[in-house]
């Protein structure tokens, strides 16, 4: 009887895996598919979890709950429209000088320039020497693009239109707490139910904490880079502890990103190596406590997440939702791994018990196989 259930089991194992995979796929691509949609969706609900501590801060004082909301939003927008308006300005003289950038790269580049213009050279001369002569010369086809004010133009139309989305999702969330499962539905579910109900609340609460530790970890690096950029002589200081704090949320690729953008603002702003390599080497020690130090000590105790987990999730959503995927990857993982504990995952369960358990499958060893205590070795 027993050889008989065997394959059956195997056969629901496969089968329950597989279904949920398909299942997987097709959520993944549902919102790949949706993307203009589901990217202010998913930003609304990452900035609610951060703004839900002063939410809930006000509400212990006996403030109504859509008051506090609306007083919470409107501090986050108001400190939004002063960063923007303090910012424009430098930011676009920076980007004024992008020539000014590139060509002073080029000229502190200029041996290693001139070393990819020989081979280039070399490569033509190559290809003209084995090209075949009388060979009928082919005319590519030109497919006629729009013009780059046109793709700006509708870029920044679209970005505006999941601007404004998000920020209203966000109110709406911040001062509408309803549940995600009425309570007449748990209710009829009895202790499991309760149980369920409880579970949704803790997934609430640890989210917004790790969501608001995050997002004040990564307000203090930027504070710490802008004092670096200033004792360094570096103009716009603010606008560097702006852009480490707000791409320091994008693993691996943001410190990068970061590095980068601050070694060509040197480039521009100083004569000498050791001047122009200051400001990246500051802020790599900054990103380099931050991460190994401070992030572990201070968001380890609620979750740690694996670092290929992370770099995983976060090549996958760059590729679903592009730079808001990348930006978004942790938020999602952090949901993820907080709702498996809170809903799979039983006391001291791992998740090769819970696949074990899902499937139907229990490992059955040979009497001869089991040690015991007594056995000799």
């Amino acid at each position: 009887m027993a050889a008989n259930t065997e394959p059956q089991e195997v056969h629901d194992t496969t089968r329950n895996w597989l279904l949920g995979g398909l299942l997987l796929c097709a959520v993944l691509t549902l919102i790949a598919v949706a993307a203009p949609v589901a990217t202010p969706i998913l930003m609304a609900a990452f900035l609610a979890s951060v703004l839900r501590s002063p939410v809930r801060a006000l509400l212990r004082f006996n403030v109504p709950r859509p008051l506090a909301a609306a007083a919470v939003f409107l501090g986050f927008l108001a400190t939004l429209i002063i960063l923007v308006v303090t910012l424009y300005e430098p930011a676009s003289r920076w980007i004024g000088e992008i020539p000014n950038v590139i060509t002073k790269i080029e000229r502190n580049l200029t041996p290693i320039r001139d070393t990819i213009e020989e081979a280039q050279n070399t490569a033509e001369r190559l290809e003209k020497a084995t090209e075949l002569s009388g060979a009928a010369v082919v005319e590519p086809v030109r497919v006629k693009q729009a013009s780059l004010l046109e793709q700006v133009f509708e870029t920044s139309r679209v970005f505006l239109a999941q601007v404004a989305v998000t920020l209203v999702l966000v109110l709406f969330m911040l001062a509408f707490s309803a549940p995600l499962l009425p309570t007449a539905v748990t209710d009829k579910m009895g202790d499991r139910g309760r149980r369920l109900r409880e579970s949704l609340d803790e997934i609430e609460v640890q989210m917004s904490r790790y969501m608001g530790a995050l997002a004040l970890v990564n307000l203090v690096v930027g504070l710490l880079t802008a004092g670096a950029m200033y004792l360094l002589d570096m103009p716009t200081p603010l606008l560097w502890g702006v852009i480490a704090a707000v791409l320091g949320l994008v693993p691996y690729v943001g410190p990068l990103i970061v590095a980068t953008i601050i070694g060509c603002a040197a480039m521009v702003t100083f004569d000498t190596w050791t001047a122009m390599l200051m400001p990246v080497l500051a802020y790599v020690v900054i990103n380099l406590i931050e991460s190994e130090l401070v992030t572990p000590m201070v968001l380890g105790k609620v979750l740690m997440l694996h670092p290929v987990a992370i770099f995983i999730f976060v090549l996958l959503w760059s590729w679903i939702l592009g730079l808001a995927g990348a930006f978004l990857a942790v938020p999602i993982l952090v949901a993820c791994v907080v709702t498996a504990r809170s809903l799979i995952l039983d006391d001291g369960e791992t998740l090769a018990d819970v696949m074990v358990r899902t499937g139907g499958l229990r490992p059955v060893f040979p009497a001869s196989a089991v040690r015991r205590p007594g056995d000799e070795m």
